[in-house]
């Protein structure tokens, strides 16, 4: 990133809350939302290449790996360009504020080959639980051409609600008004299709298909198509048009109830963990030390590499490693597992990736575009793979005096690098735990690892559960934030946990494992507050004993400066930083206990030390400003320290306040991240 770009940056730190407004733009070009005076107005914008017959589109998405992608911001401009997934269509956005409620929304397309397509479409979206009977009106100028009102549904016998001429739409619900504009006439095309795999799972794909419904989703959402290529498209064909946005609405600014219930302790939290996936100790020790010193870290991950432990199937791994014949990045990896222990961080160990003698060649996992290498583990040689996974783990035992309490395979839900069927996850488990054994060693294996949260995912590590014969080699089930994280996703991890009574771990957070293709989102203030908002989401649905952010070392830093994002000033937190330590300081010996609000866009979760009469509400306010009355504080309570983490505040103490008749109150700020402790506590 250049300096240039960083100046403005901190402008927009700076002011932005006298604004009250910001489009919540991703790296990827869609528009997802728009705070307007605090308020959150719903919809979302894309660039659709619609398949012939309707079936299906692929659209602007984030889990693209494809080609080269550009992006960069300032204080109100965004930037991008990317291609679509498997297609020739090269496109640019760039999405200019232009008042405190509306956005311009350049577009280019280009076609670098023949298409087959029904057309290629600027897509405004907007959520079917917001807006039925709403009406939208197409106009041709000032000139209303048709307006129609939408329904639960397509009427019968309809593909579409309507396709006319027009320059502007003008979409009304009882609270909202969205206005979208370009300059000519173009055919608009309105519909309503539910998708295979819709947006609230935080797993969306560039290639979506078009399906008639979706659990848990009673109405599909809304789709107005604004053509910019009719039909099939020919190498060569290009097109830029702006769009205007603007956006209407009253602001809820109603009061919130907040209620607790201490009487229903659940899991125990430990606190924020994080992975430590190090490549260089010297070039990386000022950033993690940095975290080390200032968070309380409670659980730690590192990488085995096994491919370089033992290349070959029939050499013995521990003479070149004793004698230091292995990469400098091999004994950092050591190192920074020794930094963990000597400050009492559990630390887990994790396989990436395979050496080749351990893989079955016959296997070919891959489907289609899928990213992921999908690798299987050759069954036939488990007693080899089991002796040479144990004997590195007993080598840092002995010459290193390290135990890991847990091993896992990373993701092998996506195989990222080594997948298993769920039948297969239950055996390795099973054999390798049982090696572990044998050998004396504490080590316990980490179920599931998954690189998604998700039902779907979670359905790996069931035969484990459902064998009672394996549970003495499972010390805790694990999985990662990169997709799913639904309150049903959630429900269904805590559920495995508790059947095996291990701990749940959320061993890699982050709301989107792209995000080093376009690293500047980092600092963006959408992105910092829905990652703390995905956390509280995960504590008071999932109950992890910890959460552990990818990571606090240079990658994915939660720290600027020294050269990282671009900015060569001195070292210093993110917002994303105090983040982590406003929910990391929720006292050690706490449990989750429910913690429930009334008002759409709050997201809350809280915990008590009962024993010590210790008290945590953190709360993300995603809405306007308004007031936070709290329900069901015990007695003992007389009084909380409220702090608050936003785009220019960091976890800073703005007031006491008192507790009468299990009761008490506090403003909170738009887009902001609050933290209620009892006096009691310690920083």
């Amino acid at each position: 990133m250049k300096p240039l770009i960083f100046s403005t940056i901190l402008l927009l730190v700076i002011f932005l809350p006298g604004a009250f407004s910001q489009p919540s733009v991703q790296p990827w070009g869609n528009i997802k939302s728009f705070h307007v005076n605090g308020e959150k107005m719903n919809f979302e914008t894309s660039v659709r290449s619609v398949k012939p017959g309707w079936s299906g589109c692929v659209a602007s998405e984030r889990c693209n790996w494809e080609g080269t992608h550009k992006y960069e911001f300032s204080e109100k401009t965004t930037s991008m360009s990317h291609l679509l997934q498997a297609l020739p269509v090269n496109y640019a956005i760039k999405v200019s504020e232009t008042g405190l409620n509306s956005v311009n929304v350049e577009v280019s397309v280009e076609i670098t080959d023949e298409l087959q397509q029904e057309g290629t479409f600027f897509c405004f979206e907007v959520p079917g639980s917001e807006f039925v009977n709403a009406t939208l009106g197409i106009y041709s100028g000032q000139k209303n051409k048709e307006t129609i009102t939408l329904k639960n549904a397509v009427p019968a016998g309809k593909s579409e609600y309507t396709r006319a001429t027009g320059n502007r739409i003008i979409l009304k619900s009882g609270t909202r008004e969205y206005e979208v504009t370009t300059a000519k006439n173009t055919e608009i095309i309105v519909k309503q299709n539910f998708i295979d795999r819709p947006g609230f799972l935080n797993d969306p794909l560039p290639a979506k298909e078009f399906v008639d419904s979706y659990p848990g989703q009673p109405v599909a959402d809304y789709q107005v198509y604004f053509t910019m290529i009719q039909g099939n498209a020919k190498k060569g064909d290009k097109k830029t048009v702006n769009y205007s946005v603007t956006l209407k609405g009253s602001i809820d600014r109603e009061g919130v109830t907040l209620k607790i219930d201490p009487t229903q302790p659940g899991r125990p939290f430990k606190g924020i963990g994080s992975n430590y996936r190090v490549h260089d100790l010297e070039k990386e020790g000022e950033v993690i030390n940095y975290c080390l010193d200032s968070l309380r870290v409670t659980w730690g991950r590192i990488a085995f590499d096994w491919k370089q432990w033992q290349p070959e199937e029939n050499v013995d791994p521990l003479a070149d490693a004793k004698a230091g014949k292995l990469s400098k990045a091999f004994y950092d990896q050591i190192e920074m597992a020794r930094i963990l222990a000597k400050r009492g961080i559990p630390v887990i160990v994790t396989i990436w990736s395979p050496p080749a003698w351990a893989v079955d060649n016959t296997r070919n996992n891959r489907k289609g575009l899928e990213h992921d290498t999908k690798i299987s583990l050759d069954p036939k040689k488990i007693d080899k793979i089991c002796k040479s996974i144990a004997s590195y783990i007993e080598y840092l035992k002995t010459d290193y005096g390290l135990e890991f309490p847990l091993f896992s395979f990373n993701e092998v839900d996506y195989g990222v690098m080594v997948y298993h069927t769920p039948e297969e996850h239950a055996f390795y488990t099973k054999e390798i735990g049982k090696y572990f054994a044998s050998r004396g060693l504490i080590t316990k294996i980490l179920l599931g690892d998954t690189g998604a949260g998700t039902i779907q995912s979670n359905k790996i590590v069931i035969p484990a559960v459902e064998d009672p014969s394996i549970h003495k080699f499972i010390g805790a089930v694990a999985f990662h934030t990169w997709h799913g994280c639904t309150e049903a996703d959630c429900k269904a991890w805590l559920l495995s946990a508790e059947k095996l009574n291990v701990p749940l771990l959320v061993t890699e957070g982050g709301p989107n494992s792209a995000q080093h293709r376009y690293s500047q989102n980092f600092l963006e203030k959408s992105f910092q507050l829905s990652e703390i908002d995905l956390y509280l989401r995960l504590c008071k649905h999932a109950q992890p004993a910890t959460i552990m952010e990818w990571q606090l070392t240079p990658d994915y830093s939660v720290l600027t400066g020294n050269g990282l994002y671009g900015d060569n000033g001195p070292l210093r937190p993110t917002q994303r930083y105090w983040n982590l330590k406003q929910l990391g300081s929720t006292p050690e010996g706490s449990f989750s206990i429910p913690a429930e609000v009334d008002r759409p866009n709050i997201t809350t979760a809280a915990f008590a030390d009962i024993l010590n009469g210790k008290y945590t509400i953190h709360l993300v306010n995603n809405s306007a400003e308004r007031k936070i009355n709290i329900n069901g504080i015990p007695d003992t309570v007389k009084s909380f320290d409220v702090y608050v983490t936003d785009a220019i505040r960091g976890m800073q103490k703005t007031e006491t306040i008192t507790v009468k008749n299990g009761k008490a109150s506090f403003m909170a700020g738009s887009q902001a991240y609050y933290s209620l402790f009892t006096n009691n506590i310690n920083f």
